[in-house]
């Protein structure tokens, strides 16, 4: 299989958010995993810094030329009349670099994307496809629209934007979901084939680990962070459905002895004297709150562990990273019961309602209150999170996109058509054939079929190799290609599949002793010895 990753995804200004972390983790894995299959990362030139960056990351991972810039001119916002003429503009151009390239699959991180003003770029969308070309997106979540009145109802034209893409999403041929919640909103509310939704779960990155400090060094740390008192920790800011109200009012309705000797610490509040106003209002005073702003992962990492308690009273989540991170991280970890986050989780008395205040005080309370049960869940978390890890995760992507692979190749008409007429052109056809694993031998099996009706051909293809595929033993003559040279004069012409994988080697000294028409799948032979 030749697989084609467009990495747009860990461009725009999804790159500092889940999607581009999910995205650039998950596809880098996938490269280490990919085994006989040949996998091309296509990221947007209009982005030159992001472009130079996953430049950086794939050169280590991938053979040279398997990591490609494509261009087109940038997105230039105007009237919304004008706005599809420049849209088509840009898909007609990334959809011919995927041509280029010759993929057996396109896999799209993020079909939400490209929305933001100022975005130069656009994803390639799936009613764009050409043929014999399955697509694959990975489907985060249907957020937006569960929550519509808050995220979608307000703004018209985001709103007509979104339920488009919703609508695209049933134009894929397969669909990752990041957890099985999600799997199932693809299902009852896009009505899709249980078969094309796919859980492949998901996992955190390696910055987040178990760390051992001396008490020295976790003084340190609480210093520079600004916390004095042990602490509560809420990682979520301030979106609607990340609760963080819902946590303010939880912790302040914890008896005065608890919120006096603990703190609550919040990230990314909005704007803080809004926010302290009512933690006031609650009965909180600004010494019970640390604040901050965006950590970097050594410090959001240093917090998990440093904290008393993680909390996470969300009220939907695709997947719920913060609480696979605390766990990492050796923290005591309690959560909301619904969506993706049991899954996570793993364990019903470390849920709790996130619509009811006090079942979050409670929750808070008993693992603030009960030492032994909060040294049992801190132990818990490490344990739990070897469940979630990248391999895991990208070998059930390769896994789905094999799965997909071979039901498209059945799929397929594989009937020989037969013209009548005039005698047909002779032709030796040059390739890899299945069960070789290359995309270029798949491509063959799929074309030959149809340029049958048009010529008579025989197969040349690695001696010894049995042919697996039924329709090409039953209708074609298949011989080693070191017979060609001696079977020459029998064609009129010579037609070799040419790709960059080992496979292709011994075909290079056949052609340069028979010319041929050489169809390229590859913008790149840095594989093959030119001579």
């Amino acid at each position: 299989m030749k697989l084609l990753v467009d990495m747009f995804a860990c461009q725009t200004y999804s790159r500092f958010r889940g999607i581009g972390r999910y995205t650039l983790s998950l596809t880098c894995e996938m490269a280490k995993l990919r085994g006989i299959h040949e996998m091309t990362v296509l990221a947007d030139a209009l982005y030159p810094e992001s472009l130079d960056e996953l430049r950086q990351q794939f050169i280590r991972l991938l053979p040279p030329g398997a990591f490609l810039p494509y261009y087109h001119e940038p997105i230039k916002y105007a009237p919304q009349q004008n706005m599809e003429s420049y849209y088509q503009v840009a898909e007609t151009l990334i959809e011919q670099a995927y041509r280029v390239v010759a993929p057996d699959i396109v896999l799209t991180p993020s079909l939400f994307d490209s929305w933001a003003d100022g975005e130069q770029g656009r994803v390639s969308l799936p009613d764009k496809k050409s043929p014999f070309q399955p697509r694959a997106v990975i489907l985060f979540d249907l957020i937006p629209y569960i929550f519509h009145e808050l995220y979608l109802d307000p703004d018209p034209y985001i709103h007509k934007w979104f339920l488009r893409r919703m609508d695209l999403l049933k134009k894929f041929d397969l669909i990752l979901a990041i957890s099985e919640s999600t799997r199932q909103d693809a299902m009852s509310i896009l009505g899709l084939d249980p078969d094309r939704v796919v859980n492949i779960s998901g996992a955190a990155s390696s910055h987040f680990r178990k760390l051992v400090l001396s008490d020295a060094e976790k003084q340190d740390w609480l210093y520079r962070l600004g916390i004095s008192r042990p602490f509560v920790l809420y990682i979520g800011g301030n979106d609607f459905r990340k609760n963080m109200d819902g946590a303010l009012r939880a912790f302040a309705r914890l008896p005065r002895e608890i919120t006096t000797s603990h703190q609550l610490v919040l990230n990314d509040v909005g704007d803080e004297t809004v926010f302290r106003n009512k933690a006031r209002a609650l009965g909180l005073a600004d010494a019970d709150l640390v604040v901050f702003r965006r950590r970097s992962d050594e410090e959001l990492a240093a917090l998990y562990n440093l904290c008393k308690l993680f909390i996470f009273p969300s009220l939907y989540e695709g997947f719920g990273l913060p609480v696979l991170e605390a766990m990492i991280c050796g923290a005591p970890v309690i959560a909301s019961n619904n969506s993706s986050l049991p899954e996570v989780v793993g364990r019903s008395d470390a849920l709790f309602d996130a619509s009811n205040d006090q079942a979050v005080t409670a929750g808070i309370y008993k693992a603030l209150t009960d030492d032994a049960f909060r040294a049992e869940l801190a132990a818990y978390g490490p344990e739990r999170a070897k469940q979630f890890s990248w391999q895991n995760t990208a070998q059930r992507a390769w896994n789905a996109l094999e799965s997909l692979q071979e039901r498209n190749q059945l799929a397929v008409p594989r009937t020989i058509f037969v013209s009548s007429g005039q005698p047909r052109l002779r032709l030796a056809h040059v390739s890899p054939l299945p069960p070789q694993k290359s995309g270029v031998a798949e491509y063959s099996a799929v074309l030959l079929p149809h340029l049958a009706a048009h010529f008579e051909i025989d197969l040349f293809t690695e001696p010894g190799l049995q042919v697996s595929d039924v329709a090409l033993r039953e209708n074609f003559a298949i011989y080693p290609w070191t017979e060609l040279i001696a079977r020459r004069d029998n064609y009129d012409a010579v037609l070799y599949q040419m790709g960059n994988s080992e496979l292709h080697i011994p075909m290079m000294d056949i052609l340069q002793e028979i010319p041929g028409i050489v169809v390229s799948h590859d913008f790149f032979y840095s594989n093959l010895p030119f001579v």
